[in-house]
């Protein structure tokens, strides 16, 4: 990173604050304690504009956005109550609280809960 040298103006009580961390050796020199004083101060501002405009959102919206395409209805199967896929929230089961098998999806509804999933985890979609 290319640095520039500046011109500050800063409080005695803080200056002496800050000589006293490179006394210390938290700091090799003033400098590098101004540098990550400006930095953190930098990023913590960054990341509070970020949550002030995360507030602003609609937290409901914003599930259904996220969910939007992620659940699939099950329709190959005749099943005793509508059934469907819920991509987006994926879980794991133990074995033994399954019960008996009441059908299996299509081929192209697999192809489509794989999909899904792979959207999910970031995979690049399959070609075919």
């Amino acid at each position: 990173m290319a640095a520039a040298k500046i011109a500050i103006t800063l409080d005695r009580d803080i200056l002496s604050e800050v000589d006293r961390l490179v006394r210390r050796h938290v700091f090799p020199k003033r400098s590098r304690a101004i540098q990550e004083a400006v930095r953190e101060k930098v990023t913590r501002l960054s990341l509070n504009r970020l949550a002030n405009e995360c507030a602003k959102l609609d937290p409901k919206a914003e599930q259904a956005l996220a969910e939007e395409g992620m659940t699939m209805e099950v329709r190959s199967v005749a099943l005793p109550k509508p059934t469907w896929v819920k991509i987006s929230q994926v879980r794991t089961l133990s074995v033994e609280r399954l019960g008996k098998r009441m059908g299996h999806v299509s081929d192209d509804e697999m192809s489509q809960i794989v999909e899904g999933l792979n959207e999910i985890i970031g995979e690049p979609r399959a070609h075919g």
